[in-house]
């Protein structure tokens, strides 16, 4: 039968945590799960802040088309005031039934990418457990912004929220990688650099 010491080193280098030997099989577990949950809870902490900046992304989005459409129907005589015309659009979107069907629509989309790249990145096969939780609600935000700076260029300011964000998950994730491990370029190289690659730009 292997020896308590003896897991809590399998412990320490699959998850990082490091358990109690001296007080018990209690304590042993409680800081091996507490361990591991607290990074688990930054990571779903880091996801529910991406679902509202999404919100948030969509909201501006829609309030900007409502005003260009509301000053294009303007220009027709028979139209209704500016005014009236924003009321109505914002009227039909913010019923109940839209904005659960909305919300539900964002939480399945988020989720759906969470659980995909968890499934991928924290199985027997990849190390730093716990840098992991950090890359796995970083790649859903990354992938957001991907789609927008397909559009933009990422330094538009706009983008600023998201790459702050994008910059805390870094800062968080990457202390639990070793100084020297090659992992950091690629969070930088996948989360930063490729934004300004993949439109053959360079920071402005």
């Amino acid at each position: 039968m292997m020896s308590p010491e003896y897991h809590a080193r399998n412990i320490r280098a699959r998850f990082g945590v490091r358990p109690r030997i001296g007080g018990g099989l209690f304590a042993f577990l409680l800081t091996f799960l507490w361990g591991m949950m607290l990074h688990f809870l930054w990571s779903i902490f880091f996801l529910v802040l991406i679902m509202l900046l999404t919100v948030a992304y969509i909201a501006v989005t829609l309030y900007c088309a409502i005003w260009i459409y509301a000053f294009w129907k303007r220009l027709r005589p028979d139209f209704p005031d500016m005014k009236d015309t924003r009321k109505e659009k914002w009227g039909r979107l913010l019923q109940p039934k839209v904005r659960k069907t909305f919300l539900l629509l964002i939480l399945v989309f988020h989720l759906s990418i969470y659980v995909s790249q968890y499934t991928k990145w924290t199985g027997e096969d990849n190390a730093h457990w716990q840098a992991k939780q950090y890359w796995v609600a970083g790649q859903v935000l990354n992938g957001i912004r991907r789609a927008m700076t397909t559009f933009i260029h990422p330094d538009i300011p706009i983008l600023y929220p998201a790459d702050q964000l994008q910059q805390w998950i870094y800062a968080k994730g990457t202390q639990y990688l070793p100084a020297d491990d090659g992992e950091i370029g690629v969070w930088m190289n996948n989360w930063f650099n490729y934004h300004y690659v993949s439109r053959g730009a360079g920071p402005s």
